[in-house]
Formats: structure tokens, C-alpha cells, sequence
């Protein structure tokens, strides 16, 4: 977040055309164990994925009683990595400029098990259940 605010966004401003946004994408993974109990009991959640550039779903969503898997456990690590980094980034004068102009768009991707995951290694499962964060420049369509 701090170089986020020092470096990143400071360097748009100054740089960037305006048609252009900043991209924060997440993606998230799981461990590849099996979840019990296999529903999730927690508030609906919903993103609409804006400009999406990728093969990312448009929108992702997740609502009470939905079958909990590492599919669905994957993309609430991706949103709940949003709402942090969203809390985390409001105290931000520049954040909060470039959000009000409509130039910081969050794209969510829930991966699923991570690549390379394995349940016949358990002592990896902390290192498969993980978040990646990339930050880029894109142009409006």
C-alpha cells in the first residue's frame, strides 16, 4: 500500500493520459484439501469485474448457501483481499482522487487450487493458500 501511495499513483497522475485507469488485479488460491462443511454461511458477496481485459468472469459473486468449494474459497480470498486493500487505501488523498474520477478499477479471479498444490505435501498447504496482486496501467475501451 505505501508504495501504492509513494510511488505508483503519484507517477500516474503526473504521467497518464485520461483515458486511461489503473488496473488492481487479484487473484486467488487455495490449498488443495477438501472443505467441510461445504456451504458457505457468510453474507452475499458481489464485483462486477469493469474493462475486463483478461478472461476473467464479468462479475463474481457468491451468495449464502452456495456450495463451498475451493473454487468459491478462492474468490472470497480475492474479494476479501479487495475490501482490505479498499479500507486499507481510503485514507489516501490520492487514492481517494483517482477512485472519485473512476480511474481505479479492481478486476477479481478466483484460481482455485494453486498451481502445483499437492494433498500429498500438507507442510505446503500455508504457501498454496495465497493472493496475487498485479497493478497496471490500461486504456479505456
Amino acid at each position: 500500500i505505501n508504495y501504492l501511495d509513494k510511488k505508483i499513483f503519484p507517477l500516474f497522475v503526473k504521467a497518464a493520459s485520461k483515458n486511461t485507469f489503473i488496473e488492481i488485479k487479484i487473484e486467488g488460491y487455495t490449498d488443495p484439501r477438501r472443505i467441510i462443511p461445504n456451504y458457505y454461511y457468510e453474507e452475499n458477496i458481489s464485483h462486477e469485474n469493469k474493462n475486463v481485459t483478461s478472461a476473467t468472469e464479468k462479475t463474481i459473486s457468491v451468495r449464502k448457501l452456495d456450495p463451498m468449494n475451493n473454487q468459491t474459497l478462492s474468490i472470497l480470498r480475492a474479494y476479501y483481499t479487495m475490501q482490505y486493500l479498499k479500507d486499507r487505501m481510503k485514507e489516501l488523498p490520492i487514492y481517494t482522487q483517482l477512485k472519485n474520477e473512476g480511474r481505479i478499477v479492481f478486476i477479481l479471479d478466483g484460481k482455485g487450487v494453486a498451481p502445483g498444490a499437492s494433498r500429498d505435501r500438507p507442510t505446503d498447504f500455508p504457501a498454496n493458500r495465497h493472493v496475487r496482486i498485479f497493478v497496471s496501467q490500461r486504456r479505456t475501451n
